[in-house]
């Protein structure tokens, strides 16, 4: 009785941590799927921004978006698309994003990365690195950014 019992205690435990491992792994691969939509969204945001492509940015930016930018100021949707369309003496040459972590919660995703903004303001080359932390939400079967904060970091050194 007592073999009987500890064999059967055993199954018991390998068959909980068999569906314990199943669900783990089903959850991580969900996991990875989001994170890898997200990048996309972060590489198409990206793309907007370069193209100051305003109609592309306003689909990106939810109607609620809030941002604290590097200056500490609160900007709205709005402020924001109107910083990013073209106009005489700005015009953005590159926007690159990197060292992107996405930390994903269904329907929901936290994008923390660096971005370097290389602009030309009064046709002076001007180059802005960034730590950012974008709040990412998914609506729908829309992406969009509900909020973003920016970090100014030191400019690198010409040598």
């Amino acid at each position: 009785m007592t073999r009987y019992s500890a064999a059967a205690h055993l199954a018991i435990a390998i068959a909980i941590l068999a569906v314990t491992l199943q669900s783990s792994l089903g959850q991580s691969t969900k996991e990875n799927g989001l994170e890898q939509a997200v990048k996309q969204q972060e590489a198409l945001y990206a793309d907007a921004v370069k193209r100051q492509d305003i109609a592309a940015l306003q689909t990106i930016l939810s109607e609620d978006f809030l941002a604290t930018s590097s200056r500490g100021e609160l900007r709205n949707r709005a402020m924001e698309l109107d910083d990013l369309k073209p106009n005489q003496g700005y015009s953005i040459d590159d926007f690159h994003i990197d060292d992107i972590r996405v930390r994903p919660f269904e329907n929901t995703a936290i994008v923390m990365g660096r971005q370097i903004l290389e602009v030309r303001y009064n046709k002076q080359p001007l180059t802005s690195l960034f730590r950012y932390t974008r709040v990412w939400v998914k609506r729908g079967d829309r992406w969009q950014i509900l909020g973003q904060q920016l970090t100014a970091l030191p400019q690198p050194v010409s040598r």
